[in-house]
């Protein structure tokens, strides 16, 4: 299989294209190159990390084709923590239904887009804290996890280094920081539609053969052309004098 590197940057440039003529395209950006790189290198090393950056930059859309880059479940599973947040609150008992994800996904790399876009946890009741339990829950069982947020590390580490929730800041100081700091792609360029290719590891070039060997192409030639077969295009190429010895030997068996 080829290198995470290699089959996420072939599949981004399949994804992401150029937007006009003349404009420059996502993925022959440099700094585009030094960030996939660096998301490769994580994802490889099972490092934790903090994808972030401006909105339009394109971390939620790389993690996404990173997920396509991977044979099936093995790669991440993507879920947008406000959209998380919404459902566990429509829950009867959220607490119940928290621990339940948390057990569903206990052995899966798990990327929470969208952290620190999420309302307050506490206006639900249950005293939930949800960002602590989730990583202490993580952190025990040793299981890849990622957030992308739209908020650097020194924004997160304001929301989340209050009195009640300052546990959760020094759990995120534990994450690398990868920044997406190229250039925003709007504008500049575009997705294809759904749906997406994911990667398919090519097969495997047959061998061509060996050519007829030059003491047998008369004799072989000859009981072919006793059956009905013509030789005269296909006996020198690699590989097609086993075809039609195979011929042969058909017609011999059924003869029998």
């Amino acid at each position: 299989m080829k290198p995470l590197n290699q089959r996420l940057w072939l599949l981004s440039q399949q994804i992401i294209k150029p937007k006009g003529e003349g404009k420059p395209g996502f993925f022959i950006d440099e700094k585009t190159k030094a960030f996939l790189a660096a998301i490769c290198e994580a994802a490889e090393n099972q490092e934790k990390a903090i994808i972030y950056g401006e909105s339009g930059t394109g971390k939620s859309t790389v993690c996404q084709i990173l997920e396509r880059a991977y044979p099936d479940n093995t790669g991440p599973i993507i879920f947008n923590l406000p959209k998380l947040q919404g459902e566990m609150m429509a829950n009867r008992n959220p607490d119940h239904h928290l621990e339940q994800w948390l057990q569903a996904h206990a052995h899966r790399w798990v990327i929470l887009d969208d952290f620190g876009a999420e309302g307050d946890w506490k206006s639900f009741g249950a005293n939930i804290n949800f960002a602590y339990r989730f990583f202490e829950y993580r952190r025990i069982r040793k299981s890849p996890t990622w957030i992308i947020s739209n908020l650097a590390p020194v924004k997160l580490a304001e929301r989340y280094d209050g009195p009640d929730t300052k546990r959760i800041h020094e759990r995120l100081r534990q994450y690398k920081p990868i920044a997406a700091d190229f250039c925003s792609l709007v504008g500049k360029s575009e997705l294809k539609p759904y749906p997406w290719p994911k990667w398919k590891e090519p097969e495997p070039e047959q061998e061509p053969g060996v050519p007829c060997p030059p003491h047998l192409k008369q004799e072989i030639e000859a009981k072919l052309r006793r059956i009905g077969v013509d030789t005269e295009a296909d006996i020198d190429k690699p590989g097609l004098g086993s075809q039609l010895k195979m011929q042969l030997f058909k017609h011999q068996n059924n003869e029998q």
